[in-house]
């Protein structure tokens, strides 16, 4: 039998605003799963806790649900699946009375069907609902985590055959995986901790600075190059002594013709440790070997740079290994406990 031989039983149900009806509400059931994947991924347990502590309703199930993820994310892949097909296969329904009178519609249903099925359960039931939690992915936990609760509790029956061959499947890997805490619950237990008078005011805003490292770059902290101090290889000693008292630097960057093409580091103490010793200076042989880093990196990358090539100073380059200035583990520092006399 040909599918247009079929319509009459088809479109025996005829056109029902109840089919309307029950295509929103599996739309809806779809944006609840899509919103609660999302959430849930996106909480932290420490301000759940946090959350629980000050007596906030709803808080205790929503910690539950992250505690049982495995059994969350079943629910909601299976949930999402399930009121999906159910409603392809309803707005099937739907546009079979849309398209009643058209002779041979049965090709115009399936096409109106996937096109629009598709761009109303994209949009709908997975991009919006996605978006929503990305801001305050609590306080949304809290408010749905009755209902997913129960949804959790009456879908196991079903649920349970995935979960059980999800857990042997990946046994081995979830093994491996470490334990991780997120930025926002290193600054919520900071938060904690100060209010329980547990460390204070200072102690807490240095912590939020240790976090806040890396989001800083390099270029943020750096000496510009207009104003870095750099001696050329072939000055004489007198010159570069100079240089040294005057500015009162430990270090400074040595170049060979151009500023482009630094040779090397200078330490102050090598440098007067031969001149004290009335030893003939060989500039060359006194130079420390430079260390590069782009403008784009990280302060806390840069201070675990330094302290691995057992280095005080960095010099920055730009993408065309240009030299833009030259950064410090004091000027990292400063970020950190404020200013500090040496700066190089």
């Amino acid at each position: 039998m040909e599918l247009s031989d079929t319509w009459p039983l088809l479109l025996a149900i005829k056109f029902r605003p109840w089919l309307l009806g029950i295509m929103l509400i599996l739309l809806l059931l779809s944006a609840f799963f899509s919103l609660s994947e999302m959430a849930f991924a996106s909480v932290g347990k420490v301000k759940l806790k946090t959350l629980i502590d000050q007596g906030v309703k709803g808080s205790k199930k929503a910690l539950w649900i992250v505690d049982n993820f495995d059994k969350t994310l079943t629910t909601l892949l299976v949930g999402n699946n399930l009121v999906n097909i159910g409603f392809t296969s309803v707005s099937v329904l739907f546009f079979a009375g849309l398209f009643e009178s058209i002779p041979n519609s049965d090709t115009w249903i399936t096409i109106v069907n996937t096109i629009s099925v598709t761009i109303i359960v994209l949009i709908f039931g997975e991009i919006l609902p996605k978006s929503i939690p990305k801001t305050n992915p609590d306080r949304i936990c809290i408010g749905i985590s009755g209902l997913l609760y129960f949804l959790i509790k009456i879908m196991m029956p079903i649920t349970y055959p995935f979960r059980l061959l999800n857990r042997r499947v990946l046994r081995k890997v979830e093994n491996e995986i470490p334990f991780t805490v997120t930025e926002d619950e290193l600054e919520t237990i900071i938060d904690t901790m100060e209010e329980e008078g547990s460390i204070d005011e200072e102690e807490a805003d240095m912590l939020q600075k240790v976090l806040d490292l890396s989001d800083i770059t390099v270029e943020e902290i750096m000496t510009p190059r207009v104003d870095m101090v750099a001696c050329e290889v072939n000055d004489d000693v007198g010159k570069i002594r100079d240089v040294f008292f005057k500015n009162k630097f430990s270090r400074i960057p040595i170049y060979d013709e151009k500023t482009d093409n630094i040779i090397g580091i200078l330490s102050e103490r090598d440098f007067y440790t031969k001149l004290i010793k009335g030893q003939t200076i060989n500039i060359k042989k006194l130079l420390r070997k430079p260390i590069f880093v782009p403008t784009s990196t990280k302060v806390d990358s840069l201070i675990e740079l330094l302290q691995r090539e057992n280095s005080h100073l960095a010099i920055v380059v730009d993408e065309y290994g240009g030299v833009d200035g030259l950064v410090t583990m004091e000027d990292a520092l400063e970020e950190l406990v404020g200013e500090i006399y040496d700066e190089h």
